[in-house]
């Protein structure tokens, strides 16, 4: 995914996946490639948690703490690497 303070709301749906999420109850967090690693055989991440205000204007709140989590604790992982 594209770093935060670089998406444009009008033409990034990342921002939209994430809200949509949310709203069906879904914990949603981000990372990035450098924040993940492999451990003893396991794929760990360095997550923020993440919740959109406002779509329309690329409004979000993100934690601030990081987490290390394993990934394979997660249902679904969507990278977005130069996302269309």
């Amino acid at each position: 995914m594209d770093p935060l303070e670089k998406l444009m709301p009008k033409k990034d749906s990342t921002l939209l996946l994430i809200k949509a999420a949310l709203e069906n109850k879904h914990k949603v967090h981000v990372f990035h490639p450098h924040d993940w690693f492999w451990q003893n055989g396991e794929v760990f991440a360095n997550l923020r948690a993440i919740n959109v205000l406002d779509a329309a204007t690329s409004s979000w709140e993100i934690s601030s703490r990081k987490n290390i989590s394993p990934l394979i604790s997660f249902d679904i992982i969507l990278m977005r690497q130069n996302p269309p």
